[in-house]
């Protein structure tokens, strides 16, 4: 069995409700791999507050997977770093890279940045991603 090619889509925040019910299994898969920075609840009101973007791919009618990002602005740079992806497997969604690369420089952002273990490093590396730090932490 083939299975159909993916249309991915961003979702205006006027949406989120709509799509809500099937995202939130796939957002809470991933927050399990997070270090509690966020929780369900924290993603839905930074979509609801326009603060966080919701991407989705639909299969069908189907959402099979998504992806949260955030613009982060520095006072000489703004990045679009993704915050969480699940779902399918990303090498399947690789194609999909250029329209999200689109958005991010329309919105004045000069790369895209993705925190995640470092599994995600040798899949992105060749797609042109690097590793540009090493994050350390201390719990409290």
């Amino acid at each position: 069995m083939t299975l159909s090619t993916p249309k991915i889509q961003g979702i205006l925040n006027d949406r989120i409700e709509e799509v809500w019910d099937q995202v939130t299994p796939l957002i809470s898969n991933a927050l399990r791999y997070s270090y509690q920075e966020y929780d369900l609840e924290d993603i839905k009101q930074g979509l609801l507050d326009r603060d966080m973007q919701l991407w989705v791919a639909f299969r069908e009618d189907m959402i099979t997977t998504c992806m949260i990002t955030r613009i982060l602005k520095f006072p000489k740079a703004k990045h679009l770093v993704i915050l969480i992806y699940s779902g399918e497997d990303v090498k399947r969604m690789l194609p999909f890279k250029e329209k999200l690369y689109e958005w991010a420089k329309g919105q004045g952002c000069t790369s895209v940045q993705l925190y995640g273990r470092p599994g995600w490093e040798r899949v992105l590396a060749k797609e042109g991603y690097e590793k540009i730090y090493t994050v350390l932490r201390a719990k409290l």
